[in-house]
């Protein structure tokens, strides 16, 4: 068995605790939830969850060309600078 390292400046004093308080063992069980705890309770219909997919999809492709855009500008005003 090795001993540990003795330091002349360690007084001992925990500064930054590593302990979490909510984390459990690896090879403990967990525990079993039911299908109906998982699912949320929401009123919407599948085409309005439809609807918001493809709108979000949409608004970030835009957003995505929006950027790619900027940057081919920028690229451009650059090389005609230079």
């Amino acid at each position: 068995m090795t001993m540990k390292k003795q330091y002349d400046d360690d007084d001992g004093r925990v500064i930054a605790s590593m302990d979490v308080a909510d984390l459990r063992p690896r090879r403990t069980p967990r525990r079993r939830v039911k299908a109906n705890e998982l699912r949320p309770s929401t009123d919407v219909t599948k085409r309005e969850a439809w609807h918001v997919a493809y709108n979000a999809t949409l608004a970030a492709l835009f957003i995505g060309g929006v950027i790619m855009g900027v940057i081919a500008l920028v690229v451009l005003i650059l090389t005609l600078v230079w």
